[in-house]
């Protein structure tokens, strides 16, 4: 198992893997000092404020990594690029950037990485994609990581079943968006409702529509046990305060690209705090784990004014996976595109030491993990949550990824 976190045993094994003198002139974005990894990002979109979060993650383990003597004997220079969200120009800016990286550190939005995903695979470029979408994982080129959206919303149910929240011959409700957000989502739910005697009463809505009166409403007329969302989070704002002001005292149980901390900020941090779940594959921003500590460590002396979050941790952890990645590819071989492809389509499993749940790449097209860390929101924590229960699998989930 490769640890992705940097110690002395890793730093240790670079000067061993970095020979530089046999290195492939042609292997693009590596020369004999630097390697060169893109950053594809949305600076200016709709997901602006946690795309400038988990660049911040990425440029503290970075920096760190680059003054304790680089990726395999070189110094890792990023080179960003804005698309806005937009999947045309996200075209146009690989077509530039990929002459000169040799992967994509990072690669945001589902839309955006799935433009590019053809031009990926011809080139053999590996892309880490900010989604959990199991559409994104077919492809050999875009890594995702940690639990796909249906399997995570399966062990969301079964672990509300654990702690006795809902029961066989409950409903529940499920608010989501169209795509490949809310509708493995929506699958993962009805499995595992099927499973255990459970009906799901799901609710599409339009990433426009903010105010849910009616659809929250229409749950509390049906007699739901629990709300789940896939959904942004002025969607779980509006949830929140409707089910209050309802009398619909229910568990709300969301993705965690549904959830944001400025939400403790606002006139419904006391109901987010008492009964709001937040599940994923990232830890919390003030979590115990050795990497969420060395996160807040490098974001302390960075003065940085980006406000900390599980987005940050997000950014370090893949900024380590990719590390792993290369230091075993220059460790096997020359670094190259080649090389990493190999690593990463090869048996390789990653501790990230608690930044994520554990991850294993071994077996292409398959979610990288079955587990979720559940989280709930706390305003008297950095970074706004507190972690519940970690790796968390509940009894139903490999049988849904086994189908």
């Amino acid at each position: 198992m490769v640890s992705i976190l940097v110690s002395a045993t890793l730093l240790g094994t670079t000067a061993a893997c970095a020979t530089k003198s046999g290195t492939d002139d042609a292997a693009v974005g590596v020369t004999d000092d630097v390697i060169r990894l893109g950053l594809l990002s949305d600076l200016t979109g709709p997901f602006k404020a946690p795309a400038e979060q988990q660049n911040l993650g990425i440029q503290l383990y970075w920096d760190q990594k680059n003054a304790d003597g680089g990726a395999c004997g070189r110094q890792v220079e990023l080179v960003t690029r804005d698309h806005g969200y937009d999947p045309q120009r996200a075209i146009a800016l690989a077509g530039e950037l990929n002459d000169s990286v040799l992967a994509y550190q990072i690669s945001v939005g589902s839309p955006t990485s799935m433009a590019i995903r053809a031009e990926l695979e011809e080139n053999e470029i590996m892309a880490i994609a900010m989604s959990w979408s199991p559409d994104l994982g077919e492809s050999p080129s875009l890594v995702v990581p940690g639990t796909y959206f249906g399997a995570e919303m399966v062990d969301a149910l079964d672990y509300l079943i654990e702690e006795g929240r809902v029961a066989a011959g409950d409903k529940v409700g499920h608010i989501y968006f169209q795509g490949d957000f809310g509708e493995p989502a929506l699958e993962g739910l009805t499995y595992a409702g099927e499973q255990n005697d459970i009906a799901v009463e799901a609710v599409q809505i339009d990433p426009s529509i903010t105010d849910l009166t009616a659809q929250v409403a229409e749950l509390r007329k049906k007699g739901v046990s629990a709300i789940f969302l896939n959904a942004a989070p002025p969607q779980l704002a509006s949830v929140a305060g409707l089910s209050e002001a309802q009398g619909l005292d229910v568990p709300i149980v969301a993705s965690m690209g549904g959830y944001a901390p400025q939400l403790l900020d606002t006139n419904i941090a006391a109901t987010l705090e008492e009964r709001v779940l937040v599940v994923g594959s990232v830890t919390a921003y003030g979590a115990d784990e050795p990497a969420a500590v060395a996160v807040r460590d490098l974001y302390a002396k960075s003065g940085s004014k980006v406000p900390p979050s599980q987005m940050v941790v997000l950014g370090y952890a893949i900024s380590a996976v990719m590390d792993a990645a290369m230091e075993k590819a220059c460790a096997d071989s020359e670094l190259s595109r080649d090389s990493l492809w190999k690593v990463f389509h090869g048996d390789f499993q990653i501790d990230t030491q608690g930044a994520t749940v554990p991850l294993d790449y071994s077996t292409p097209g398959v979610s990288p993990s079955s587990q979720v860390i559940v989280l709930r929101p706390d305003k008297s924590v950095p970074g706004g949550l507190e972690v519940v229960e970690k790796d968390y699998a509940g009894p139903t989930v490999a049988k849904f990824l086994d189908r």
